[in-house]
């Protein structure tokens, strides 16, 4: 991060530490998020806890990962009204309990190219609909705090600054060139 800064990288450079820092920031999400919320990092919950915080550096909601990753996905495994990983996206179906669309006999070749795309979407689609909605699961009339919705914010609005605000009106790196490396860093 700190050497795309600088500016004094070549093109092809620039492209491959952006394709490292993209595969540095899914390493992150599931060796160390992951494992620290479901508390198996280390024997102390609070370290767990903490290091969960990774995930709301890297653009995600760690309170709505823990909802819907260890709450909801893996107690209701690939089962459609449950999981509300298989619930959120109707064009993809990997149960045989979800309802079958014609669509779904080409996702293996539509898939693979959506997939790309799965971060970006979640930085700013998936978390800020999951806070609005009032059932997820089998979790009913469910409220947020003023405390989680004030992390959601603050921790997006830090991923921004850090990923597209500082390099380019800080540091001037042209604004196209920012958003083509977030693009490329997602896409990895």
């Amino acid at each position: 991060y700190v050497l795309l800064l600088s500016g004094n990288l070549n093109t092809i450079l620039s492209i491959l530490f952006v394709m490292i820092m993209g595969l540095s920031g899914v390493m992150i999400v599931f060796n160390i998020v992951h494992d620290a919320s479901h508390n198996v990092l280390f024997r102390n919950r609070s370290v767990n806890r903490a290091l969960a915080y990774f995930g709301d550096l890297m653009g995600m909601n760690s309170y709505i990962w823990n909802i819907r990753h260890n709450i909801q996905h893996h107690t209701f495994t690939n089962v459609a009204g449950g999981d509300v990983l298989l619930d959120s996206i109707p064009f993809i179906r990997v149960s045989p309990q979800q309802k079958k669309f014609p669509i779904h006999k080409y996702q293996v070749w539509y898939v693979p190219f959506l997939y790309m795309f799965y971060s970006i979407f979640w930085v700013f689609f998936i978390d800020f609909n999951m806070f609005k909605q009032k059932q997820m699961g089998n979790y009913k009339n469910m409220h947020h705090s003023w405390q989680e919705w004030t992390k959601l914010i603050l921790f997006k609005s830090f991923y921004l600054f850090y990923m597209i605000i500082f390099p380019a009106w800080i540091i001037n790196i042209p604004l196209t060139t920012v958003l083509i490396g977030f693009l490329i860093y997602h896409v990895v």
